[in-house]
């Protein structure tokens, strides 16, 4: 497992000596297996639409909660790539919804920052065009669809030897 700062991911310098800041992602190999997350964006406060609504003493309350508990905080989004499937995996930061969706690795044409509206763009040959990822800057939305475009070319190009 490495961790991957965008800013400089196309530079040469190692990428496990790569300085961490806040637009990061993790990029995690195991076999054939390609793992990219993008990790949630914090404070992560599932079901709380509004933060600020909270008064000290729940503040204090979480916190003790998770001082004791330690509750681990999903992925914002996890995208698993082999050479049958990208799959997906989602995280809604506010209401801690989780959203799955799979689809053929060879018939993903498009991952690029969307031209029209902020976010992600997916197309999938004779399946779908989405944007996901609406909230993220533009530099960690170019930046993960070159890492997921290389992966997916690296795992295709890898079965088909």
């Amino acid at each position: 497992m490495y961790r991957v700062n965008p800013s400089w991911l196309l530079d040469g310098i190692p990428k496990d000596t790569v300085p961490l800041e806040t637009d990061e992602f993790i990029v995690e190999h195991e076999g054939d297996l390609i793992r990219v997350e993008v990790p949630m964006p914090l404070p992560y406060w599932p079901g709380c639409h509004d933060p600020s609504l909270l008064t000290p003493i729940m503040i204090l309350c979480y916190a003790i909660y998770k001082w004791i508990y330690k509750p681990l905080v999903p992925p914002r989004a996890q995208f698993l790539i082999d050479s049958e499937y990208l799959t997906m995996n989602l995280c809604d930061p506010k209401t801690g919804e989780k959203v799955s969706d799979q689809w053929p690795s060879l018939k993903v044409v498009e991952l690029r920052k969307n031209q029209y509206h902020e976010g992600l763009l997916i197309r999938i040959e004779g399946v779908s065009m989405e944007t996901y990822l609406y909230e993220m800057s533009d530099d960690t939305i170019n930046s993960l669809s070159e890492v997921l475009r290389e992966s997916i070319r690296k795992v295709v190009t890898d079965s088909n030897l």
